[in-house]
């Protein structure tokens, strides 16, 4: 048997936790400037430390807008996670920026890099995802049994995203064309599911990541592109490019 290797097209753009790893390993450009074309808008990078806040370009845009992240959730003080490789940022209402942060800083024994994160909007503790293990946190304490072994209990390993459904009282967690509710108390299944991700009308399967604002609406990512998802009608009713269209993102530049 020979090796395949899949030929990337001229708008593939490269994750930037790869980039971090491959300049450790053979060194910045000597330019200390990094330009790729993510389809056809140019993006420029500066070498980034934790230093620079998410400043990249000259312009007040977090880094986490450059490229899709991992996760984002709301706490239950309407405080904004976002999640990528290593990092995550904190977004106010009011759009006020803290990050980039360690992930594992915060959450000890967390890994450096997660799948899936939502927040409990029954009790406030952050579950995070990857592989097939979980990890709860009240606070940024591990709660006694965790990390778990989810998917003893049936759900997906390398789950696509995760998020609290408040129709529901529980977390979904997605995977390609299906969805998963788990019980946050036993940690199982709830009963007759998984189910096809068709409940969910308009929903792409294999979404990057999900959360519920506030306002409860629900919001799907993949790629550049968002899908707002209606609790009452249960079908999507919008979408749109994220960064240009989602203010509370805080991703337009001024």
């Amino acid at each position: 048997m020979s090796p395949y290797y899949k030929k990337l097209g001229r708008e593939y753009v490269l994750n930037f936790d790869d980039i971090f790893a491959i300049q450790n390993l053979y060194g910045a450009p000597s330019s200390g400037r990094l330009v790729q074309l993510p389809g056809k808008l140019f993006s420029m990078f500066e070498d980034w430390s934790e230093e620079k806040k998410g400043v990249t370009d000259g312009a007040v845009r977090p880094y986490y807008c450059q490229s899709m992240f991992d996760a984002v959730t709301w706490d239950l003080k309407q405080t904004l996670y976002i999640f990528k490789g290593r990092h995550y940022w904190m977004v106010t209402l009011d759009g006020n920026v803290s990050g980039p942060l360690l992930t594992q800083q915060r959450w000890k024994r967390i890994p450096a890099f997660v799948e899936a994160a939502a927040v409990s909007g029954s009790d406030g503790k952050f579950y995070f995802f990857k592989g097939g293990r979980c990890w709860r946190y009240k606070g940024s304490r591990l709660e006694a049994g965790f990390p778990h072994k989810c998917s003893d209990h049936g759900f997906p390993r390398h789950p696509d995203t995760v998020l609290y459904f408040p129709p529901l009282g529980h977390l979904v967690i997605f995977k390609r064309e299906k969805y998963y509710v788990m019980n946050e108390e036993s940690m199982m299944m709830e009963p007759y599911y998984p189910r096809s991700i068709q409940d969910w009308k308009g929903v792409p399967h294999s979404a990057n990541a999900a959360v519920t604002h506030p306002n409860g609406s629900v919001y799907f990512f993949k790629g550049e592109k968002y899908w707002l998802f209606d609790q009452d009608t249960l079908k999507v009713t919008a979408s749109g490019k994220w960064v240009q269209d989602l203010s509370w993102l805080n991703c337009q530049t001024s």
